[in-house]
């Protein structure tokens, strides 16, 4: 099959759009096995696949396997070692001569749409996820049994984070601002500027931890903790 020229073939590489059915990809990994550098692989074939809608074009990898080395920046040996191993998965083929995408049509609109319709069964996630609903069973049985009970909950301590505070820089005198301007090397920020920001703006941090609670003390109210806590926001 011949290639696609340079121009139009890139072009194919950076335009349109795929779509990326979600059960497509955990029935790859599942099924199929498939490891996530062979996903990242598949992507880049399914990405460079060409979209167009003649059945002698639509999923077919019309490039050389050197030239798609260069597009996507990859050693041939790396790029031909990953083809053998999606070939192995059955997620690659060969037609006339030329890589095709097996059932590239699931990841274009019209077979995507058709695909996620049908709803998955239960039957069907537990055959995908065997180990997983044991799993998760065991665990929300654990933190059942572990959960704080609400009848005890006056002998409980909850921190109250994350909580914001409100932090206004104090206003310097004019030398001050000079002296940051030219240390600076500010070119669109004037002194005066930087004198309107300090008077005008105000600056909510949000709090998630003692460690930075304590450190907000001490960087913007100088240890004062009455001072802060005035400066709390809910």
């Amino acid at each position: 099959m011949k290639n696609l020229n340079p121009t139009s073939g890139l072009r194919q590489i950076v335009s349109g759009y795929l779509y990326l059915p979600r059960q497509i990809i955990i029935d790859y990994v599942k099924t199929k096995k498939i490891k996530p550098s062979e996903l990242g692989y598949f992507i880049i074939f399914l990405i460079s696949a060409d979209w167009d809608k003649n059945e002698y074009r639509k999923g077919f990898i019309r490039f050389k396997l050197k030239e798609l080395a260069v597009i996507w920046n990859i050693s041939y040996s790396t790029l031909y070692s990953n083809i053998k191993k999606l070939f192995g998965k059955e997620l690659l083929f060969k037609e006339k001569d030329t890589l095709k995408i097996k059932d590239f049509d699931l990841f274009i609109k019209k077979g995507a749409e058709h695909l996620v319709k049908n709803k998955i069964t239960d039957l069907e996630i537990k055959k995908l996820f065997p180990d997983s609903i044991g799993r998760f069973h065991n665990f929300e049985n654990s933190e059942t049994k572990n959960s704080i009970s609400f009848k005890s909950s006056s002998k409980v301590g909850f921190n109250t984070y994350p909580k914001g505070v409100c932090i206004k820089q104090s206003v310097r005198t004019k030398e001050s601002y000079e002296q940051i301007y030219k240390n600076g090397g500010f070119l669109s920020l004037t002194p005066d500027d930087m004198q309107w920001i300090d008077e005008n703006i105000e600056e909510i941090i949000e709090i998630d931890s003692k460690e930075m609670e304590k450190n907000i003390i001490e960087m913007y109210f100088n240890g004062d903790r009455d001072k802060y806590k005035n400066s709390l926001v809910s």
